[in-house]
């Protein structure tokens, strides 16, 4: 997962990204939570948008759609210190490439 430096990009790659492991690793009754509610908003009532950001969060949405019992959910930022930190762990990761069968529970 590539950083872009542009929020609205960065957390709908994020979204992408858990969905993807979701539907490759066959989970069922995941919810993906972010702090950006512009972009689970974007995911969730599919308002179209011509962005890069928002092209990703349109296949997000198409996404969910297609996986049984998963969805995406706003969480105040505040609240939102223990998913900061299980992407951190989750981002460095990806980053030395470690063994995907690593589960943040």
């Amino acid at each position: 997962m590539a950083i872009s430096g542009d929020a609205s990009t960065d957390e709908a790659t994020a979204v992408a990204e858990a969905l993807r492991c979701i539907e490759e690793n066959q989970l069922r009754n995941v919810i993906v939570e972010s702090d950006s509610k512009f972009i689970v908003d974007r995911i969730n009532h599919g308002k179209p948008n011509r962005s890069y950001w928002g092209r990703i969060a349109e296949i997000c949405s198409k996404k969910v759609k297609s996986i049984d019992k998963v969805s995406v959910a706003w969480i105040r930022r505040e609240g939102n210190k223990v998913a900061h930190h299980e992407l951190t762990i989750v981002f460095l990761c990806l980053l030395f490439s470690i063994s995907k069968n690593i589960w943040i529970c």
